[in-house]
């Protein structure tokens, strides 16, 4: 059985190629988001679980401004549902 990041890098090798059908994107994509809880963003793939933590440390941090926390939180609410 293939390790995880295999099968991970297995999808995100099939989005990039050129020769594969649109119907086999948006199955690796829906294996992406709907098992591994990664998101693929235009030309990138996110770790949600990583973007969440980012959000959290942004929302603590006294070193950025108020409304930065605010709109961090906010993104934070819109990334759980």
């Amino acid at each position: 059985m293939p390790a995880e990041s295999q099968i991970i890098g297995g999808h995100k090798a099939n989005l990039h190629n050129p020769n594969t059908s649109s119907e086999a994107k948006e199955h690796s994509k829906d294996v992406l988001r709907e098992d591994f809880n990664v998101v693929v963003d235009g030309n990138k793939t996110k770790d949600l679980d990583h973007v969440a933590a980012g959000l959290k440390g942004a929302m603590h941090n006294d070193n950025i401004p108020e409304q930065s926390q605010f709109t961090s939180a906010e993104k934070l609410g819109h990334l759980q549902k």
